[in-house]
């Protein structure tokens, strides 16, 4: 995630952060309320149904096991 942040300038400018490291984020992760992770799970269980409400099951072979 400190990569992609790395990446996107025009995103650091966004939320106000010249830079972030890997521990900063995870503190910053940890104070998050959890009514808000929870929200954020529940939306994207949400869309994740939308997106697949005419689909059935898994394409062929998407869990294959690679055999060496």
């Amino acid at each position: 995630m400190e990569e992609k942040l790395e990446a996107y300038p025009k995103l650091r400018k966004e939320i106000g952060v010249s830079g972030i490291s890997a521990s900063q984020l995870s503190r910053r992760i940890n104070e998050l309320p959890t009514e808000f992770t929870q929200k954020l799970f529940i939306n994207a269980v949400q869309k994740l149904k939308q997106f697949t409400q005419n689909r059935k099951g898994l394409p062929d072979g998407y869990l294959a096991l690679k055999h060496y």
